[in-house]
C-alpha cells in the first residue's frame, strides 16, 4: 500500500508538472491558454478566440465613446445596456446541499446587465489590443486572437482614465 501510494503520488506530481510546462510553452508562443474576456468567444480551442459578433461592436464603442471626454463609466454602462450587452452566461456556484444530493441539479447560466465596474475592468483590459499575458506576466503578441480596438486608441482611454 505504501508503494502503491508513492507511485501514485509521483504519477500526480509528473502529470502536474507536464501540464505546467505545456501551458507555459503555449503562453510563450502567444495562445491564449485562459478564458477569453467579453466580447469574444471562448469555443473550447485555445489556438483561435473568435470576435463574440453581438458584444464586439459594443465594446469597441465602450472604447470609442470614453476616448472622448464626455461620457462616464455609469453613462457608458447604461449605454451599453441599452445596445444589449451583458456579460457572459455563467453559472452560480452550488450550495452543498446540491453538491451532496445523489441526483445531479442542473443550474441555468445567466446572463447579466453591465454595471460601471464592469466597463471600468474593459476598458483598463490589454486584451483587446490583442496581446495575452505570458508565464512572466507580462503581456507579449497575441496568436490566437486579434485586437479588437487600436493601442493608440487604448492608450488614450488610459489617459482619460
Amino acid at each position: 500500500m505504501d508503494i502503491d501510494g508513492m507511485f501514485a503520488k509521483h504519477h500526480s506530481r509528473v502529470t502536474s508538472e507536464k501540464v505546467t510546462i505545456a501551458t507555459r510553452n503555449k503562453r510563450e508562443q502567444g495562445i491564449c491558454t485562459y478564458r477569453a474576456p467579453i466580447g469574444y468567444l471562448n469555443t473550447g480551442n485555445m489556438e483561435n478566440k473568435p470576435l463574440d459578433p453581438h458584444r464586439a461592436p459594443i465594446i469597441q464603442g465602450l472604447f470609442e465613446k470614453y476616448a472622448d471626454s464626455t461620457w462616464s463609466l455609469e453613462a457608458l454602462a447604461k449605454w451599453a445596456n441599452e445596445q444589449g450587452l451583458t456579460t457572459t452566461p455563467q453559472r452560480r456556484r452550488r450550495t452543498y446541499e446540491e453538491m451532496s444530493a445523489e441526483e445531479e441539479v442542473h443550474i441555468e447560466a445567466v446572463e447579466r446587465p453591465i454595471v460601471a465596474n464592469g466597463v471600468h475592468k474593459i476598458l483598463v483590459n490589454p486584451f483587446y489590443t490583442g496581446k495575452i499575458i505570458n508565464s512572466d506576466g507580462k503581456y507579449i503578441p497575441s496568436t490566437s486572437h486579434r485586437a479588437l480596438v487600436t493601442q493608440d486608441l487604448f492608450d488614450k482611454v488610459q489617459l482619460e482614465l
